[in-house]
């Protein structure tokens, strides 16, 4: 009696399962942001309104500047307030640890300039040497680059690995290009800290007053100068778009937007004025 061989089995390949088709990626990942604006333009403001959003409730401030203030009357946000380096670890651990029980959707750094401050005091004490000015070293400098980007780049995974939004606030600077007299408004952090922060996130928005108006805006691009960006395939309908002008911005109409459940009018934002000197 012959015996029939039974073909043989598919084994399943893991690694399928972490292959994901390109348009999955929108919907899978959360919102991640660098926004950056002078004192008192808006931006913690701005971060609080991601509270009142179905896409960005429940919100955790790391409030590494002291300007939890700004969102005072927010009795459902809640805020860590960091002292030193040990405790921007010990919050990041406690994010990953408990990452399917604590229920924030989105987490906000507040702000990457006392960040990097911390990190360069780090620097500093982590290379002890003679300096009654206490003048950081090129060193320093570089050391402090490395960490505060390092840090940015794990916060930012969260909106990779679990979906959740990250937005990272920034002081900003101006800067007079001599080679053109240009001014440049970019985020207040030395340039290689400025350039590894900008690449690793996926948006970087301008907010400022309007000129001559409570108004605030926030830019995504369009403007020379200004340090802005927003990734998007270059191939999608124009309403779906995010505008590159915003006026009065909040979390919710933008987490909206861009989850496609109330979107923003091009044509609206684009009779905006352009910014003074662009």
């Amino acid at each position: 009696m012959t015996l029939l061989t039974p073909p043989p089995t598919e084994k399943h390949d893991p690694m399928l399962d972490e292959l994901l088709w390109a348009d999955e990626i929108p919907d899978k990942q959360g919102f991640n942001i660098l926004l950056h604006g002078q004192p008192g333009s808006g931006k913690t403001h701005l971060l609080g309104t991601a509270q009142k959003s179905e896409h960005g409730r429940n919100l955790l401030i790391v409030d590494v500047d002291g300007g939890a203030r700004t969102v005072a009357n927010g009795k459902d946000i809640r805020i860590f307030r960091p002292r030193q380096w040990v405790d921007l670890q010990r919050i990041y651990d406690w994010l990953i640890r408990n990452h399917a029980t604590h229920g924030f959707r989105t987490v906000g750094l507040d702000s990457v300039t006392d960040i990097y401050r911390i990190a360069l005091q780090n620097a500093m004490d982590a290379n002890p040497r003679p300096n009654p000015l206490g003048v950081p070293s090129q060193s320093d400098y570089g050391a402090a680059n490395e960490t505060t980007i390092r840090m940015v780049r794990a916060f930012k995974e969260f909106s990779v690995e679990f979906g959740w939004n990250v937005i990272i606030t920034a002081h900003t600077r101006e800067d007079k290009d001599e080679a053109s007299g240009a001014i440049l408004t970019r985020p207040a952090l030395t340039p290689g800290a400025t350039l590894g922060i900008v690449g690793a996130v996926d948006a970087v928005g301008y907010i400022r007053r309007k000129p001559r108006s409570e108004e605030r805006e926030l830019i995504f691009g369009g403007t020379d100068g200004i340090t802005a960006k927003y990734r998007q395939p270059a191939d999608l309908p124009p309403e779906l778009k995010m505008p590159e002008r915003i006026s009065n911005p909040t979390m919710h109409r933008i987490l909206a937007h861009l989850r496609g459940s109330e979107l923003m009018s091009p044509a609206v934002v684009a009779e905006l004025p352009a910014p003074e000197g662009a």
